[in-house]
């Protein structure tokens, strides 16, 4: 939904950027931790065919042992 960074001066996280189709108003209930959140958020640049295809493969099969229920959900979604 959306990606952070840690800023370790100030000890916390910082919203960078939100995926299409959601909204800063999506990302907050569906957290379980406070962040920082500019007045102005981009949308995430989406990924080049090459990058989705690893992301869709590899990266999702290495992720699987470990988390299981978000890859499932991530096959059904792709």
């Amino acid at each position: 939904m959306a990606v952070f960074d840690f800023d370790k001066a100030a000890r916390g996280f910082r919203l960078r950027t939100v995926h299409p189709p959601y909204s800063t108003a999506d990302i907050r209930p569906k957290t379980g931790f406070g962040y920082e959140e500019p007045e102005n958020v981009p949308v995430t640049t989406p990924p080049d065919a090459a990058t989705l295809s690893l992301i869709r493969g590899h990266i999702l099969y290495e992720l699987a042992e470990t988390y299981p229920a978000f890859t499932k959900l991530m096959v059904e979604v792709a």
